[in-house]
């Protein structure tokens, strides 16, 4: 590969600027341990955020996702897309309790957890395997990834890309601490994000120059789609045979199909069923650990609060989420918080996915014992959820704008008021009618409901609707909870 003097001064400008961090916050971070290895525990949300999404995004793994694709097609994805459920759980569960218990790194709670000789020795060995053989292993590969790219763009063998990355990251993190590892994480990640956006727009104006003749990369675009839309991928029969592709038949994995052909029950079980039923809890890996850990954990730690640990892996878990967002395919939200509604809007700009919000290109809201939903071209008044409690209102109103957003059936008035109110929802705020369980408090007059929510904001909810039964309806509520706080 040809390297000019302009592509070397950027690398090297890219590395320098890198290393600036490190000359403002070596004072800060040699206060003290607190200071070095958890940043005071003053670091903002959005930082806390950043790094955790920056961290995850390593030199290997473009390669990895890309060799998915070539393989599954775009649901291989799933065997990281679901991990998603990892994060979730890290918000709205493990976040604030990472933060409250005060240690230094997630080794240290052992000692916290546990007591005596065994948490010593547990921390011990969860010191080695991971922080040595785990870590090691991990480190391993990364670097693998790094020395291919150096050997492709620069002609570098991989003993001096070792020896040179390795000198400059021991040295980075020595002398600045996790202050300087965040700071250079929110940096790295818009420069990776840059460059990995201008490598899909570089090689889209390639393809439309090729197959068109029209160098754009928009043309590019379209004609990708219109092309891999009608192909699959072939899995060998063999161990190490490559995938081969061919014009969709129904017996290969469609290329662009977001779920995977479960005809082929081998690669549904690998790609699909498995991530999901059983991955995202029971493997270990940095950066995707249940309930947070290790990378994740150590940004918590650092943050200010409880509130910038949850704000901090929202915003990550948000960014992962809008990874699903397509170009010229319809995203329709719903009220967000401010800081996951920023990570939103940034990705659907960056793909070009139309953005339909709740509160600006749609609402939906209860007025005079009505749904109301409303969009710039048409209004809806409709009965209310047969769900109870006023966040069905949310659900109903989202569930319609992504009818009338989608485009796909139109549907007239009386089929929306239809399925509105016949919704049902096992477990989710329902009566119990009938049963042995509830019959004695039925012959007396009174209701039976249960509700299925299991975290803080489902309880939350759950508070607002029993409230406004009780309003409605008056007498007493009794409410059994089963929540971990």
């Amino acid at each position: 590969m040809n390297i000019s003097w302009i592509d070397w001064v950027i690398a090297f400008v890219s590395i320098a600027i890198c290393f600036v961090p490190a000359l403002f916050l070596a004072k800060r971070s040699g206060e003290n341990t607190s200071e070095f290895f958890a940043s005071g525990r003053s670091v903002p949300w959005w930082l806390a955020g950043l790094s955790m999404v920056a961290t995850t995004f390593s030199s290997d793994t473009p390669n990895w996702v890309t060799e998915q694709v070539r393989r599954y097609g775009v649901a291989g994805n799933w065997q990281w897309w679901a991990f998603v459920l990892t994060g979730i759980a890290t918000v709205f569960f493990f976040a604030r309790l990472w933060r409250r218990s005060g240690v230094l790194t997630d080794l240290e709670f052992y000692e916290l957890r546990y007591s005596g000789q065994s948490a010593s020795v547990v921390r011990g060995f969860r010191a080695v395997y991971l922080g040595l053989f785990f870590n090691c292993f991990i480190m391993g590969m990364v670097t693998l990834a790094a020395c291919k790219i150096a050997n492709i763009l620069f002609g570098l063998p991989a003993w001096q890309t070792i020896i040179l990355t390795g000198v400059l990251n021991v040295a980075f993190a020595a002398h600045s601490g996790l202050w300087g590892v965040l700071v250079i994480d929110m940096i790295q990640f818009f420069i990776k994000m840059t460059a990995v956006f201008a490598a899909a727009w570089f090689s889209l104006v390639e393809v439309g120059r090729r197959l068109a003749g029209d160098a754009n990369g928009w043309v590019g675009l379209k004609l990708l789609v219109a092309k891999l839309s009608t192909m699959q991928v072939n899995q060998g029969t063999a161990a190490g045979d490559q995938p081969v592709m061919s014009v969709s038949d129904g017996a290969g994995q469609p290329i662009l199909d977001m779920m995977p052909n479960f005809g082929m029950s081998e690669l549904a079980l690998m790609i699909f069923i498995l991530p999901i039923a059983v991955s995202w809890w029971a493997n270990w890996y940095p950066g995707a650990e249940p309930g947070g850990g290790s990378y994740i954990a150590q940004r918590m730690l650092a943050s200010k609060s409880e509130k910038d640990a949850l704000g901090g892996t929202l915003s990550e878990i948000t960014a992962h989420k809008a990874g699903i967002l397509k170009a010229d395919a319809p995203a329709i939200v719903a009220r967000q918080a401010p800081e996951a509604m920023e990570v939103i809007e940034a990705r659907a700009e960056a793909v070009g996915a139309p953005l339909f919000r709740c509160g600006v290109e749609w609402d939906a809201f209860a007025s005079h014992g009505r749904l109301v939903v409303q969009t710039e071209n048409r209004a809806l008044d409709l009965p209310l959820p047969s769900l109870q409690g006023g966040h069905q209102i949310d659900n109903a109103g989202l569930a319609c704008a992504a009818l009338l957003f989608s485009g796909a059936v139109d549907f007239d008035d009386t089929a929306f008021a239809t399925g509105i109110a016949n919704a049902t929802w096992p477990a989710r705020m329902q009566p119990l009618t009938r049963g042995p369980f509830s019959a004695h408090i039925r012959a007396a007059g009174g209701e039976v409901w249960i509700d299925g929510g299991h975290n803080a904001h489902a309880a939350q909810a759950l508070s607002r609707a029993l409230e406004q039964m009780k309003m409605r309806r008056g007498g007493t509520n009794v409410a059994i909870v089963g929540l971990r706080k």
